[in-house]
């Protein structure tokens, strides 16, 4: 098993009980990181072994490529797409979806399940609350999840 089915499963646990899953999300972003700095080492130490000049010209030609992702340049360039998102449009607020009359849900602020539940019976969906062998049943659908 992956580090990354290993957090999604921890996350998955953490939001059906209601509990705090954000250390889950910064492992992740902490074995993504890892993973950006050894390739990223992977391409200077291949490039120092083919006797290439590790200059800006290269930095550019190797992480800066259009041939890229759109992901992989925003992350070459120290930004990520939410942040080029925001930068260049307006991300809809609270504001605005309550003023429209949309149910929102942000799981991650205190109180969020609460807000979960309510959006739930507003949209008059029947809902109940987790049954106390919740972990033996993550584990049944896991295992079909991450086969």
């Amino acid at each position: 098993m992956t580090i990354t089915e290993q957090v999604a499963k921890n996350i998955i646990k953490k939001l059906l009980k209601g509990e705090d899953y954000r250390i889950e999300v910064v492992t992740l972003i902490n074995a993504g990181f890892l993973q950006f700095a050894i390739d990223f080492f992977k391409k200077v130490v291949d490039a120092k072994l083919k006797s290439k000049n590790i200059t800006v010209d290269w930095y550019k030609k190797e992480f800066l490529n259009p041939d890229l992702p759109a992901r992989d340049i925003a992350i070459n360039s120290g930004l990520n797409e939410k942040t080029i998102h925001n930068m260049f449009n307006s991300s809809t607020n609270k504001k605005q979806l309550n003023s429209r009359k949309v149910e929102w849900v942000e799981l991650r602020s205190d109180g969020g399940f609460k807000r979960f539940e309510t959006v739930l019976y507003h949209l008059k969906i029947p809902h109940g609350k987790l049954p106390e062998n919740i972990d033996k049943k993550l584990e049944v659908a896991f295992r079909e999840i991450f086969k």
